[in-house]
């Protein structure tokens, strides 16, 4: 497996999250400023009974409008969710973190983390990557019982979360979907991202360490405290992708996370043909009850 090509799976789902939201947020948001206003103005003119009458009635761009700004409070929540429960996990690693010593700290440097590699006293055995700006590696005293290799592994491991910025991509992955919430495919994409960024850091591992350490230490590895729980982090621990990247780890080949289901696409195929019709709705109320716009 070579490490060249290990990040472009998790970049080519997360850069396609980020186009399909950011590309529908900016002509929904004109829209749906437009749109509001001219119900708004509307309403005031006619009363309720325009919501259903006249031409064209209100009550379809009055849904686009209420959807709209739903996802915007849901997308608000879920950034601002992840952003504290982040910031309260740098706050319980700065009071809890140990020396690293030399044996951890030898192999942060060899693995080219050094000065990255954080130490906490925890029994379970586990290893993430934290932060935004600066990413820095948290290990707990239980992973230091993995043998030398094992251990190297793992720091080779999260030294690719390191180098990709992983745990802001994270947070992007994990907040854009909520603004679109109609769309299970956009979920789709932020599950397939998580997928390639973990076997993007195996495979990146498994080139320098080779596959059987780091399959060792796969089946060691916890998925991470409780306390990080929430908090936009890079993990070690296999979770429910552990089939996949043992997969990948047996036949020392690339393997693809799995594609959308027949279910997913189809329910985001009708929710994007919906939302084009009450966006099409929208402009046409703009049309017939013009009404000052800010953004326009």
């Amino acid at each position: 497996m070579t490490p060249a090509r290990s990040g472009r799976g998790a970049e080519r789902s997360l850069w396609s999250l980020v186009g399909v939201v950011f590309g529908a947020r900016f002509l929904v948001m004109l829209a749906a400023c437009c749109a509001g206003a001219a119900i708004a103005a509307r309403l005031a003119e006619a009363g309720a009974s325009a919501l259903w009458s006249g031409a064209p009635p209100l009550l379809p761009g009055l849904v686009f409008v209420l959807i709209w700004n739903a996802g915007l409070v849901r997308g608000g929540v879920v950034l601002a969710r992840s952003l504290w429960r982040s910031a309260l996990l740098n706050r319980r690693i700065r009071g809890n973190r140990l020396p690293v010593g030399a044996r951890l700290g030898g192999m942060a440097r060899l693995c080219g983390l050094e000065g990255r590699v954080t130490l906490i006293g925890a029994a379970a055995p586990y290893a993430l990557t934290y932060g935004f700006a600066a990413p820095r590696v948290l290990v707990s005293t239980g992973l230091l019982r993995l043998d030398d290799a094992e251990l190297t592994a793992v720091l080779c491991h999260e030294r690719e979360h390191v180098r990709n910025r992983d745990p802001l991509k994270t947070l992007l992955a994990r907040a854009l979907p909520a603004f679109l919430f109609f769309l299970p495919y956009l979920r789709h994409l932020r599950h397939r991202f998580t997928a390639a960024r973990e076997l993007a850091a195996d495979r990146g591992a498994a080139a320098v360490c080779g596959t059987r350490p780091l399959a060792g230490a796969l089946l060691k590895v916890s998925e991470g405290p409780r306390f990080a729980a929430g908090a936009t982090v890079a993990a070690m621990g296999a979770g429910d992708l552990l089939d996949l990247r043992v997969a990948q780890l047996e036949t020392d080949r690339p393997v693809s996370p799995p594609a959308a289901g027949r279910r997913t696409a189809v329910v985001s195929a009708a929710a994007a043909a919906g939302g084009v019709f009450l966006l099409g709705w929208a402009a046409w109320i703009v049309a017939a009850y013009p009404a000052p716009c800010a953004l326009a």
